[in-house]
């Protein structure tokens, strides 16, 4: 990742997470209601759905990787934003 540096630009990457390589699209966004931004990928090879959440210590702090939706999915790509008013961000 590589951090905005508050002048309009970017500051030097930052490693966010470990074992990524196999994940095409990513999306953030807060999946499992816990106030905190959560990251969901889809897999290369078995089209699955994996989910990495985030925790109160924030940045590069990701939890262990949990699949969600498996079994050749057949999405090419994702995206995620509040699609109802369920009062959830």
């Amino acid at each position: 990742m590589w951090p905005g540096n508050g002048a309009g630009g970017f500051s030097k990457s930052v490693q966010i997470g470990k074992k990524w390589g196999n994940l095409t699209e990513l999306v953030a966004g807060r999946f499992n209601r816990d106030d905190y931004d959560d990251i969901v990928g889809l897999t290369k090879d078995t089209g699955d759905l994996r989910m990495f959440t985030g925790s109160a210590a924030g940045g590069a702090v990701w939890g262990p990787q949990s699949t969600i939706a498996g079994g050749g999915s057949a999405l090419g790509s994702l995206a995620a934003g509040k699609l109802n008013p369920d009062g959830y961000r």
